[in-house]
């Protein structure tokens, strides 16, 4: 997946922790399926708030977890990384900066996501995260093997 955003101030993160709900729920779940992509946001909550923006979102590839990326390690619990502009932040979550990387562009900002491999690009702002690190994955298999062998003896 290859999504350009326009110009914007943007959450990079997990986005259950900064979209809100009921864009989150309603729209992003109930009318797109959780489905991975860039998604045009255009919707009247319960409460008469108007949200408009357009976001992009893809699948980890191990789902839940924390994930390393170049500029700091980032939790996820409902198995996505995507980029959110503030027209969609619940401001009652905070800025999720401590969740995720916040950033303003003046120009357009690249989202790619591809087999668990993500990366945001943009002047001033570069991400990249490997949630499919094969590597990893088989250096804890091994380390548990070891282990268990260490407790058999």
């Amino acid at each position: 997946m290859h999504s350009v955003l326009p110009k914007g101030k943007y959450y990079f993160g997990d986005i259950c922790y900064i979209m809100d709900d009921e864009v989150y729920h309603k729209v992003w779940g109930d009318k797109l399926g959780f489905a991975d992509g860039k998604h045009d946001v255009d919707f009247v909550d319960s409460k008469g708030k108007h949200w408009t923006g357009t976001f992009a979102v893809a699948g980890t590839a191990y789902g839940d977890g924390c994930y390393t990326g170049v500029h700091k390690d980032y939790g996820v619990d409902a198995g996505v990384l995507g980029l959110v502009p503030e027209s969609l932040w619940d401001s009652e979550k905070g800025t999720g900066d401590n969740l995720g990387m916040i950033f303003t562009v003046k120009d357009s900002v690249t989202f790619k996501a591809n087999d668990g491999k993500f990366s945001v690009d943009c002047k001033g702002f570069n991400e990249y995260v490997n949630t499919n690190d094969e590597d990893d994955e088989d250096d804890e298999d091994e380390d548990d093997e070891e282990n268990e062998e260490e407790d058999e003896e």
